[in-house]
């Protein structure tokens, strides 16, 4: 996971989340996927906490958390939505600084 702090969280990257897909017809398997998630910008609050989604995005990835006062930021990544037959999703829960 890579991102920076600007006016907001700029060039959020992940890669490798596996989420799990459920068939959108009563019949089939469900399954696993590995994505990838990019947000190029959310807004931080002046508390310093974060609410985001990104709804033009595959499995609209939604951002949340807040800011400690040592820049670390502690939060989580929502992905869900439907893909080729399949609905998707996945919860992620990170701490991460900037960099």
């Amino acid at each position: 996971m890579t991102f920076s702090r600007g006016a907001g969280i700029e060039d959020f990257k992940v890669s490798g989340l596996a989420i799990e897909c459920q068939p959108l017809a009563p019949t089939g398997d469900a399954k696993s996927r590995t994505v990838d998630v990019a947000i190029d910008a959310a807004p931080v609050a002046a508390d310093g906490s974060v609410m985001f989604t990104q709804t033009d995005a595959t499995y609209e990835p939604s951002l949340s958390g807040s800011f400690a006062a040592d820049g670390t930021f502690a939060g989580g990544l929502f992905l869900s939505g439907e893909s080729e037959g399949f609905v998707c999703g996945g919860e992620f829960a990170f701490t991460a600084k900037p960099g």
